[in-house]
C-alpha cells in the first residue's frame, strides 16, 4: 500500500512497508557489515529472547531460506532484510525519574539475559567501541587538527579510560540508547537495532544509556541518572 522512509537510524537505510497483511520494516544493510556475523549473532540471541519473552526484530526468511536478499542489479550489490513491524511505544526526553528507573531496569534485565547466551557474539564491525583504536586514530590526526583545549582534556582522561576499558566486560547491546528501547505500559518490553550486540564494557553501555535518557538542556540530571542506575541494579539482582 505504501513505502516510506523511517528516519533516525545511523546504520542501515530503513523503510516502513505497509501492506494489506500488516506492516513490515525493510532495511538496506550498510556496506562493510559482516552479514555472516550478523546471522550468527541473531541465531545466538533469538532463542534466548523468545524464552525470556523479550521483543526484538524477527527476521523473515526468503523462500530459499536466506535472511538476506542481495540486489545483483545494483552496482554496489547491497543486501536487504525484512521483519514484522514491532508494536510498542518509543519514549522521548525529557523523562520522568520513574521512566528513567524503568530504562535502567530494562537494560539490567537485557544484560542478565545476554549473559546466558550459549557462546560469545562475533564482531560485525571492526573496532566498534574500541577506545584504544580510536585514540590511535586521533593521535595520527593531530598533525592536521590542533585543538589544544581538547588535547589537554584527552591527555588527562585517556590513561584512566584505557586502564578501565577492559573492566567489567560482558555481552552488551552496543547501542543502548532510548530510541532502541520498546515500551508498553511504562515498562521496557523489547529492544531494537541489535546489530551491535557484542562483547564490551558494561559501564560504558550504562553511561551511554544515561546519556540518552538523563540529559536536560545538555546537562546531566544526576537524580534521574541515580534512578536509572537503581533500576539497573534491581534488575540485576532480581
Amino acid at each position: 500500500i505504501n513505502v516510506s522512509a523511517i528516519p533516525g537510524g545511523n546504520i542501515n537505510d530503513t523503510y516502513l512497508v505497509e501492506t494489506a497483511a500488516g506492516r513490515y520494516v525493510l532495511q538496506r544493510m550498510q556496506e562493510g557489515m559482516s552479514l555472516s556475523a550478523l546471522e550468527y549473532n541473531y541465531n545466538l540471541y533469538s532463542d534466548v529472547f523468545d524464552r525470556e519473552k523479550i521483543l526484538y526484530p524477527k527476521w523473515m526468511k526468503q523462500q530459499n531460506g536466506s535472511y538476506f536478499f542481495t540486489d545483483l542489479s545494483d552496482e554496489e550489490r547491497r543486501s536487504f532484510r525484512m521483519y514484522k513491524y514491532l508494536e510498542g511505544d518509543i519514549l522521548s526526553t525529557p523523562l520522568s525519574e520513574g521512566q528513567c528507573y524503568q530504562c535502567g531496569y530494562g537494560l539490567g534485565k537485557l544484560h542478565s539475559v545476554l549473559k546466558t547466551l550459549p557462546a560469545g557474539p562475533r564482531a560485525v564491525y571492526p573496532h566498534l567501541h574500541d577506545i584504544s583504536y580510536y585514540y590511535e586514530q586521533y593521535r595520527e590526526a593531530l598533525d592536521n587538527i590542533r585543538d589544544h583545549e581538547i588535547e589537554e582534556i584527552i591527555k588527562k582522561t585517556m590513561p584512566e579510560m584505557l586502564s578501565t576499558e577492559h573492566s567489567f566486560i560482558s555481552v552488551i547491546h552496543g547501542d543502548a540508547k532510548l530510541s532502541n528501547m520498546l515500551f508498553k505500559d511504562g515498562k521496557v518490553i523489547g529492544f531494537l537495532d541489535l546489530d551491535t550486540v557484542m562483547t564490551g564494557s558494561v559501564p560504558e553501555e550504562i553511561a551511554d544509556c544515561i546519556r540518552s535518557c538523563c540529559l536536560s538542556d545538555n546537562s546531566l540530571n544526576k537524580s534521574a541518572a541515580s534512578k536509572l542506575i537503581q533500576g539497573y541494579l534491581d534488575a540485576s539482582i532480581s
